[in-house]
């Protein structure tokens, strides 16, 4: 990971540094925004890596409120590029799809670990799931973002399949989805 961090870190560098120097006067405002940042995301990972995941199964009700929350308000904040992806916080931008597939990956994971054999039928163990995801999905769907929208479709499929979802219901699930991909 700390090889990726900083091979990004030099395409940072080499992608803007001439024209920083050109248009700012300094060839390595970038690369400190970028350093900064890395910092801050490395310093972040070490304090959520010595936390105890398992205590989210009881902030999953607050968390989906939260990701749900912030989803509506991005959908009326100004526009950036004529889309409303971002929540300005001073000088930070928040995107709240991000979080929302996050959410996914945690909120998929203690569902599949909670329903467990349930998950064979399609009433009781999926369309529950497909509510709430389905519901993340239409906010993300509006700002829009097909991009994000589509990555928490396709994270869905396969942590249901690796789950032990019905492969004939993610099948149908599939086909139920394509006409709105497409």
């Amino acid at each position: 990971t700390l090889i990726l961090v900083i091979l990004g870190l030099v395409m940072v560098y080499s992608a803007s540094a001439i024209w920083a120097d050109q248009n700012l006067g300094n060839s390595l405002y970038f690369i400190k925004k970028q350093l900064f940042w890395t910092c801050l995301g490395l310093l972040a990972m070490s304090t959520l890596s010595r936390f105890n995941y398992n205590k989210l199964k009881e902030w999953m009700v607050p968390i989906l409120i939260i990701t749900v929350v912030t989803l509506i308000a991005a959908l009326f904040s100004m526009p950036i590029a004529g889309v409303k992806r971002w929540i300005r916080l001073g000088p930070v931008g928040l995107q709240p799809s991000e979080f929302a597939k996050l959410f996914t990956v945690i909120y998929l994971a203690n569902y599949i670990a909670k329903k467990g054999e349930r998950l064979a039928d399609f009433f009781r163990g999926l369309v529950p799931l497909f509510v709430i995801l389905g519901l993340l999905c239409i906010f993300i769907w509006v700002e829009p973002d097909f991009g994000t929208t589509f990555t928490i479709m396709i994270l869905t499929v396969l942590l249901l399949y690796i789950g032990g979802a019905s492969l004939r219901h993610l099948g149908w699930l599939s086909a139920f989805t394509i006409p709105f991909v497409i």
